[in-house]
């Protein structure tokens, strides 16, 4: 990553390697030259936040500019969308060079608890809790138990490989929820408490 405060936070946030293919992602967009991100209020409060700020190069002699200018915007956009960014109902800012966007972070978004064995937890498992998918159930029920919430990526997949994603979801509390959360861990001869 060019920002190495932003990738130092990311990494002790858990979310480093989704915020490298983020910034690989956008970096392929015409005339973007590089990312900075401010991940500062990611997981902080109860709407978890990232801010890009693309830097960007858009010729003012074109005679297309607008319409490039806007194409490119709509670029970056179209990858946030891809990588579960949603709009946060803040302006996009054009800064000149930069734009200034702030986007709300879907339930694919990871929050962990706040303290100092989850940031280890989380430096020591950097880059394997990136692709839920490609994780084993007991590294699911695991990151589960440094997630803020029940509701989150880990448990979601857990659940869903178990058959129980309906009753997950359905379920009106997370007592309820943390009870199929169980049952499906259980199934995999994982425990919970």
């Amino acid at each position: 990553m060019y920002d190495k405060r932003a990738e130092q936070h990311a990494l002790r946030r858990g979310i480093r390697g989704r915020l490298q293919a983020l910034e690989n992602d956008l970096l392929q967009i015409e005339g973007i030259s590089d990312i900075g991100f401010d991940i500062d209020i990611y997981g902080d409060y109860c709407t978890s936040q990232v801010i890009l700020v693309p830097r960007y190069h858009i010729d003012v002699e074109r005679p297309d500019y607008f319409d490039a200018r806007k194409a490119q915007l709509h670029a970056v956009l179209d990858v946030c969308e891809k990588y579960d960014l949603h709009s946060s109902g803040d302006r996009i800012e054009d800064q000149g060079a930069h734009w200034y966007i702030v986007r709300t972070c879907g339930q694919s978004w990871p929050v962990y608890r706040n303290d100092d064995i989850t940031r280890r937890w989380l430096v020591d498992h950097d880059g394997l809790l990136d692709d839920v998918k490609a994780m084993t159930p007991r590294r699911l029920a695991e990151a589960c138990t440094y997630c803020r919430d029940v509701d989150n990526p880990f448990a979601r997949e857990l659940v869903t490989r178990s058959g129980n994603l309906r009753e997950f979801l359905w379920a009106t509390d997370d007592a309820a929820k943390c009870k199929v959360l169980r049952a499906a861990a259980k199934s995999f001869g994982c425990v919970l408490i």
